[in-house]
């Protein structure tokens, strides 16, 4: 598929459907922002199809990186720091003391795993407005969302699917900040 002339995605994943771009466009980014009217102060998070791909953007002691490995599945989300050198959109971390963290998942997703080989990394949210249960069927996307999407890959739920969890790490501890479908390994 050539999906480099795309800016902005919207279609399935292991967990709720998502909307997607390419996590170093800025000016999509922004537009995620404004489809969702989500606040500027929860930041997206970076989806890769491959652990190597995205774990050299973080700083990770070994028991980050343990627990990774052993919690490494598709619908569990990780919050880590970032290297101090890395540059990435404002939009893509948030600041908790002196580090800069930003959360990262790794998909099995057919579709999106050929997207990130085309296009890179990207950057990824729920599709729906903030707030609102997600879209559960393509058909079903307003049209004010619609309209600022310039690829929609079809799918259809036939329920309700839970989000990913949401894990914090720390330096040697983790917290969980949303409890979804994954179960943890500590």
């Amino acid at each position: 598929m050539i999906f480099s002339k795309y800016k902005v995605f919207a279609g399935p994943t292991e967990t709720v459907p998502g909307l997607f771009c390419r996590y170093s466009d800025h000016n999509s980014i922004q537009t995620i922002f404004e489809i969702k009217k989500r606040d500027y102060s929860k930041p997206l998070l970076i989806l890769s199809n491959s652990l190597d791909k995205v774990i050299e953007l973080y700083q990770l002691n070994n028991y980050q990186l343990d627990f990774i490995h052993k919690n490494n599945v598709s619908d569990m989300t990780f919050v880590v720091p970032l290297k101090s050198l890395v540059e990435v959109d404002s939009h893509l971390f948030m600041v908790d003391g002196l580090k800069r963290y930003s959360g990262f998942r790794v998909t099995h997703v057919k579709w999106l795993s050929e997207l990130i080989n085309e296009i890179g990394l990207i950057a990824q949210t729920s599709l729906n407005h903030s707030g609102e249960d997600p879209i559960m069927n393509s058909h079903d996307i307003p049209q004010d969302i619609r309209s600022q999407i310039d690829f929609i890959y079809e799918f259809h739920y036939k329920s309700l699917q839970k989000p990913s969890t949401i894990v914090k790490l720390f330096d040697n501890h983790f917290e969980i900040v949303r409890l979804g479908n994954a179960t943890i390994i500590e």
